[in-house]
């Protein structure tokens, strides 16, 4: 590893950012930094937050900085994989690190968002040091195999309850609440392929979980869909923190969600109207149709009937015994 060069976890070049500490002491550094972010980069990073302990520091937040993200799950895999950066790790690069890391290509990227033609000088001093593919390939292909570290073991943490031997229901109902067990229960165990991918599963837990509950509970079936709109249920945070009040689209974690159910076979329409939306739920046939969708709607009916509706506490959590039952897919009240 270059001498003269701090890598962060992904390879940017920490000592080149104008956030790093050594480049951020005065706010005059910190103002001149912001105006940077936002002319090469276009973000808004007020100049009180332009400033960063650097990705390898082991406490870089622990003086109250906003910087490094907190949320970077290719941080997240390298702390846990014990590597200094993503080059040390034998299945570098991953699918993950090459879909979040810019490479040769960040330039061409930058100018034609920015519509700006970078000067090679500015090339070098303010976008060159984050071509992270670029200089961990390089670091990559200098060391020697035994230097490379095998990534980590990790648990896959799935909890869900097996299906209930008897149930008081008619032989057809309960046929359709296996096939509804059988779908949620793949949509809740997906498994990660690797750490980086069990980090963003976990924190797309919450929006998922709370998704399903929120249209099996407050949709209503309509023809063959489960139909949720604002102007009936609006007034229920879980259901208005779906969607984005200031132009009326989805959440980016929720419209991720939507996106991701499509392969179980689920399709999801959402209709944003000038002041109203709706959010339309339906089932292919091959996994039920109109069945599975009336069975989701018993089955989370049922849990509230029995233990009362969850208390919404914000960020896409919900609390109390019926939802706590419905993420480990318990159907031992059927």
């Amino acid at each position: 590893m270059d001498k003269g060069r701090i890598y962060s976890k992904c390879g940017f070049y920490c000592n080149y950012c104008p956030a790093y500490k050594d480049n951020s002491r005065t706010q005059e550094d910190r103002e001149r930094g912001s105006a940077l972010w936002e002319k090469y980069f276009g973000l808004h990073f007020k100049p009180d937050i332009v400033r960063c302990d650097g990705c390898q520091s082991t406490s870089p937040w622990k003086t109250g900085n906003l910087l490094p993200d907190r949320t970077c799950p290719i941080r997240a895999c390298a702390v846990y994989n014990e590597v200094v950066t993503c080059a040390q790790c034998s299945v570098f690069p991953c699918s993950e690190y090459s879909k979040r890391v810019p490479g040769a290509e960040l330039r061409k990227q930058r100018e034609k968002v920015a519509n700006i033609t970078f000067s090679d000088n500015e090339y070098q001093k303010y976008i060159k040091p984050f071509e992270g593919q670029v200089h961990l390939k390089e670091l990559h292909s200098t060391l020697k195999p035994e230097e490379l570290v095998p990534p980590k073991q990790f648990s896959a943490d799935i909890n869900v309850a097996p299906f209930p031997i008897k149930t008081n229901l008619t032989p057809e109902k309960e046929e359709a609440m296996r096939r509804l067990y059988s779908l949620l229960g793949n949509i809740f165990s997906t498994k990660a392929v690797n750490y980086v991918d069990k980090v963003l599963l976990e924190r797309k837990k919450p929006y998922l979980w709370e998704f399903i509950w929120v249209m099996g509970l407050y949709g209503e079936l309509k023809a063959d869909k489960l139909v949720l709109e604002s102007s009936v249920r609006g007034d229920k945070k879980e259901c208005s923190r779906l969607v984005r009040k200031r132009d009326n689209t989805l959440y980016e974690p929720v419209q991720d969600v939507v996106n991701s159910l499509g392969k179980f076979g689920l399709q999801i329409e959402f209709k944003p109207f000038k002041k109203n939306w709706a959010l339309i739920l339906g089932a292919d046939e091959s996994i039920g149709g109109l069945d599975i969708l009336t069975a989701l709607k018993t089955y989370v009916s049922s849990l509230v009937k029995k233990y009362g509706e969850p208390v919404y506490t914000g960020s896409y959590n919900l609390k109390g015994k019926a939802f706590k039952l419905f993420i480990r897919l318990d159907m031992c009240d059927l």
